[in-house]
C-alpha cells in the first residue's frame, strides 16, 4: 500500500433492515400474478414504461400480459 491512498472509515448503524439487491429486475410484481390477475398503475397509460416492462417481463418467462387504459392509469392483466 502507499502512503497516496487514502481511506475513509464509514460508521453504519447495525440494526438497518438487509435491502432487495438493486441489480434485480423485479421492479414490479409480473413475476408474482398468476393467470387472471391484474395490477392497476396509477398515471400511467398504454406504452408507458409499466406496460413496456410488462411486455418484456412476459417475453423473457413466456408469459402473456394485456394492457387497458382506465380512469387515472393504467391496467395490466396476466392473460397466460
Amino acid at each position: 500500500m502507499t502512503d497516496n491512498m487514502k481511506f475513509t472509515e464509514i460508521k453504519t448503524p447495525i440494526d438497518i433492515p438487509c435491502l432487495k439487491d438493486i441489480k434485480t429486475r423485479e421492479k414490479y410484481i409480473f413475476n408474482e400474478m398468476k393467470i387472471g390477475d391484474h395490477t392497476f398503475f396509477e398515471g400511467q397509460v398504454t406504452g408507458g414504461k409499466a406496460y413496456m416492462a410488462a411486455q418484456a417481463h412476459g417475453r423473457y418467462k413466456n408469459k402473456k400480459f394485456r394492457g387497458k387504459t382506465v380512469d387515472g392509469g393504467l391496467c395490466i392483466w396476466r392473460t397466460k
